[in-house]
């Protein structure tokens, strides 16, 4: 992670898109994942996850 978050409404935040991250490499497999598909599914901005995360690493 770029960096941790401190507040528990991004602690909440992190853990949904994590979880939705999840259900997508789950459904789509991984490599066919965008972090488009993951935000969008998210309800959040793509910005948001660079926030968060550098990029999605293998």
């Amino acid at each position: 992670m770029r960096r941790q978050p401190k507040q528990t409404c991004s602690q909440e935040r992190v853990h949904h898109i994590l979880d939705v991250a999840e259900q997508l490499f789950i459904e789509l497999g991984y490599e066919q994942t965008s972090t488009r598909a993951i935000a969008t599914r998210a309800g959040v901005p793509v910005g948001l996850l660079y926030q968060f995360f550098l990029t999605k690493k293998r």
